[in-house]
């Protein structure tokens, strides 16, 4: 072998050993600055880096939405973002916020009415000095279902999604269950940085019920991830991206052909670094459960091969985040107990690290992640005490 084809083959070498040496992950528990009884975590970071987590508190007939940021190791003295005494609760609509410099909006959910499934998408929005909210996201005045919202940051103010109930007013759907009446569609809108809605768009006529959105943003513009449903109840994952004058028409990149008559509540999760995307879900056709993650080059135009994560009693719910340009990180449900694992983005994936116990049940709900500061914080409700579990996870190599 001459000295050229050598180095070439040791620079191979030195490649697949680097792609695959595992990264250690240290896990501290951290103290909660929630109180009472509360649930429906989710983090965010501001512009300058610094991370804020907000959860929901009720009790006496109210509920609020409170947010606290981590300084100096430590939570800050929480403040109320909104409250009342009408708002819909819900294990797995929680609600959401996000940043535009020194402005925040936030969403939750409040009841339009006496029936079950009847309520609004109200917003708070913070301008820098004071907090107002009990403006309405959407346009209509239907006594329907809206929710599962996904916020983002984006140009001169904020973009938003969500799943909207209007075009079922008044229908009793033969196709309806567990109390749903007719199909959901998905939505979006463009919002100045005082929640005013610019434009609204109606994206995809008919969905799954009650499965989260997703949406992040790419070097391309925003994108957004949903759980679809065909005429034939057909329920995977598709896709909308912005194209700079629109929305694209929905696509679906990995044909999984799940057919199922109920919304199994798990939405799929986006995680965007530049044009690199990563979408995780949960997948149960042929009767076989499992968690899926796929990765896109090209801020999500094309997919490459799906990797299947979990295939051992998982229940999905869950979550993913991009922890350098390289690897994402991915925590879901399996058997009692949240783990987490490292994928590159060829998905080689290292194996799951348990996390802690968690309960299967509704209440322990959607945990959240998010990556600040060189660590990943992760935050679910503790079903069994109807508090916080916050944990800090470290990666070291």
């Amino acid at each position: 072998m001459n000295q050229s084809l050598f180095l070439l083959a040791l620079l191979v070498l030195l490649s697949c050993q680097t792609r695959t040496k595992q990264i250690s992950i240290t896990i501290d528990s951290l103290a909660s600055p929630a109180t009472g009884t509360v649930g429906q975590p989710y983090f965010n970071v501001d512009e300058s880096g610094v991370l804020y987590l907000s959860w929901q508190r009720t009790g006496e007939n109210q509920a609020h939405l409170l947010l606290a940021s981590w300084k100096n190791n430590q939570w800050s003295t929480p403040d109320t973002l909104a409250g009342g005494p009408n708002w819909f609760v819900n294990w797995a609509d929680f609600p959401s916020f996000a940043f535009h410099g020194n402005n925040l909006i936030a969403n939750y959910l409040e009841r339009s009415s006496d029936e079950k499934f009847s309520y609004d998408v109200k917003l708070s929005v913070f301008d820098g000095q004071h907090y107002s909210s009990g403006q309405r996201l959407h346009h209509d005045s239907t006594l329907t279902e809206h929710g599962f919202v996904s916020l983002q940051s984006w140009q001169d103010g904020y973009v938003a999604t969500w799943l909207d109930g209007r075009n079922a007013a008044g229908m009793e759907d033969h196709e309806s269950h567990d109390g749903h009446h007719g199909s959901m569609s998905l939505r979006a809108a463009m919002l100045d940085i005082k929640g005013k809605v610019l434009t609204e768009w109606e994206i995809d006529h008919r969905t799954c019920d009650c499965c989260q959105t997703s949406m992040v943003i790419t070097d391309k513009g925003p994108i957004i991830a949903y759980r679809d449903r065909s005429r034939d109840e057909v329920r995977d994952m598709s896709l909308v991206r912005w194209t700079g004058d629109g929305w694209s028409a929905p696509y679906s990149p990995y044909a999984d052909g799940w057919q199922i008559k109920g919304c199994p509540v798990n939405g799929p999760r986006l995680a965007a670094r530049g044009h690199q995307l990563a979408m995780v879900w949960f997948n149960a056709a042929n009767d076989s459960t499992r968690l899926q993650i796929g990765f896109s080059k090209d801020g999500g135009v094309q997919f490459g091969k799906s990797t299947v994560l979990n295939t051992d009693a998982t229940i999905g719910r869950a979550d993913v985040v991009w922890v350098d340009d390289q690897r994402v990180l991915v925590s879901w449900i399996q058997s009692g107990q949240l783990v987490v694992s490292l994928i590159d983005n060829q998905g080689v994936a290292q194996p799951p690290v348990v996390v802690g116990p968690i309960a299967d049940a509704r209440g322990s709900g959607f945990p959240r992640m998010v990556f600040a500061g060189g660590e990943v914080f992760l935050a679910w409700t503790d079903a069994g005490r109807n508090q916080l579990a916050i944990r800090k996870l470290t990666l070291s190599k």
